[in-house]
């Protein structure tokens, strides 16, 4: 009787009071995984046996208390496990604070930079060429930056209630440059001396430029400074000025030369006989140009454009009481926008959009991915091809080997040919660039007989009648036009 008793236990026929007891009953089905940062954990509760119940709340605090998790832990999500268990699902049990970083300094700026400078439409909609403001100008002690600095962050805690450092933020980068610097206390950019704010490239310089109160004329010589120049009076006939900054006339510009490498101000304009050059290696705004010749790397804004030769590489914008362009040669990769383009003479006025050339650089990019990948290839192919011509030198020859070095040989052959095509359409699309014309001419009331539109090899004409309200541009390498 007592070995029949001791075989049914063995076999689990009869039960054991104790493990009626859910919070006592062994239950191994709990895999607890902690995340390498120690800032997440998830469970997972494995199917238990026949006869075997799901985890108590107790068992799965236990495993987690094994693997050191004490905080951020999810109690109510234990409690509907316990109650009605998840099998074989990763579950987010646990959840640490994490730190938060600390923000980065900052320099908050008490001037504009240059961009944020354009010419200032009255109520009109023109521009008083003669007030010009468009730079900035400092006096020495003062504030154009104040200094904001980091701050140090919250620390956060792990799940197995560790304390988690934060991380300072960055010092802001000073934007310190000529003639500028910090204050005592560190807390503010100051200005050293009097003198143009000028922003070069990532700095604040303070720039001492060349004033003149009269007029470039025989009295004052040519100029040529390196920084900024500003003439009171008017720039005549046979003198230059050069700067390697900003050029600021006061006056009228007459048959001189100017040129500067950053933007040119004339209030009254340009009165030349087209021989000698004004360039502009930013943007150039006056109140007029008359029979000159002009260079401009940026913008050009005026009122109106007669009888000169202009090449433009941003927009030109004609705003005033006339706005209008007749006669010359117009050269522009932005949009012209005006109110009339030629007269009623029909002057001959020619506007040449400039186009940009472009490569097609995800055809190149392929091509040079494929190349690499035959390179290897061959460099394989080779390697097994040399092997096996080893192996026939030793005498194991046999028809299969001859065969597999002859299409390892005849695979080289077509890679190294295809090699040679792809050097010849790489050659090709370098030299193969496409034209693209993004510039436009926008006219507000009309363009008369005599104007000539080219895009390119592509060129409109403007018959007898003219056109009215019309903006002109090319798509696909067809010149369109349409009315505003």
């Amino acid at each position: 009787m007592q070995e029949n008793r001791e075989d049914m236990e063995n076999q689990g026929i009869m039960e054991n009071t104790e493990d009626l007891n859910l919070e006592n009953r062994p239950y191994a089905g709990i895999v607890i995984q902690v995340g390498s940062d120690h800032q997440t954990c998830h469970i997972r509760l494995e199917k238990p046996s026949e006869g075997m119940s799901g985890p108590s709340i107790k068992q799965m605090m236990e495993a987690l208390s094994e693997r050191k998790v004490i905080f951020g832990i999810k109690e109510q999500m234990l409690e509907k496990l316990s109650e009605k268990p998840v099998y074989d699902l990763n579950l987010a049990i646990a959840k640490g604070i994490s730190p938060v970083r600390g923000s980065d300094g900052e320099v908050l700026l008490h001037i504009k930079k240059d961009k944020d400078y354009k010419p200032e439409y009255n109520e009109e909609g023109t521009v008083d060429y003669k007030n010009i403001s468009h730079f900035q100008m400092a006096q020495k002690g003062q504030i154009l930056g104040t200094i904001v600095p980091p701050t140090e962050g919250q620390p956060g805690i792990s799940i197995l209630g560790q304390k988690v450092p934060t991380l300072k933020g960055k010092d802001a980068y000073l934007p310190i440059g000529l003639n500028t610097a910090l204050s005592e206390d560190k807390t503010q950019i100051i200005a050293l001396r009097d003198g143009l704010i000028k922003y070069a490239g990532d700095r604040i310089d303070i720039s001492e430029q060349f004033h003149l109160r009269g007029n470039v004329d025989i009295l004052s010589g040519n100029i040529n400074f390196p920084g900024d120049v500003t003439i009171e009076g008017d720039v005549c006939s046979g003198f230059s000025v050069k700067s390697g900054g900003n050029i600021i006339v006061r006056g009228v510009v007459e048959e001189a030369e100017l040129r500067a490498e950053g933007n040119i101000q004339i209030a009254k304009g340009i009165n030349g006989m087209g021989r000698d050059l004004i360039f502009a290696g930013g943007d150039l705004a006056c109140k007029y140009i008359e029979n000159a010749s002009v260079q401009v790397n940026g913008n050009i804004f005026t009122d109106y454009i007669i009888d000169s030769k202009v090449i433009c590489h941003g927009n030109i914008a004609l705003s005033g009481s006339k706005e209008v362009l007749f006669g010359g040669d117009i050269r522009l990769k932005g949009e012209l926008k005006a109110k009339e383009i030629g007269n009623l003479s029909e002057s001959v006025t020619c506007i040449e959009i400039l186009g940009v050339r472009i490569i097609d650089k995800d055809k190149m990019a392929t091509l040079i991915q494929e190349k690499d990948q035959c390179s290897r290839t061959v460099g394989l192919l080779v390697e097994s091809a040399g092997n096996i011509a080893k192996i026939i030198d030793k005498g194991h020859i046999s028809q299969e080997i001859i065969e597999q070095l002859k299409k390892l040989r005849e695979q080289v052959h077509l890679l190294e040919n295809r090699l040679a095509c792809i050097d010849t359409e790489i050659e090709k699309v370098g030299n193969g660039e496409s034209t693209i014309y993004r510039g436009t001419v926008t006219c507000k009331r009309k363009i008369y007989p005599g104007v000539k539109v080219c895009f390119g090899d592509q060129k409109l004409r403007i018959e007898e009648g003219g056109m009215d309200f019309c903006r002109i541009y090319c798509h696909n390498d067809e010149i369109l036009h349409g009315t505003l």
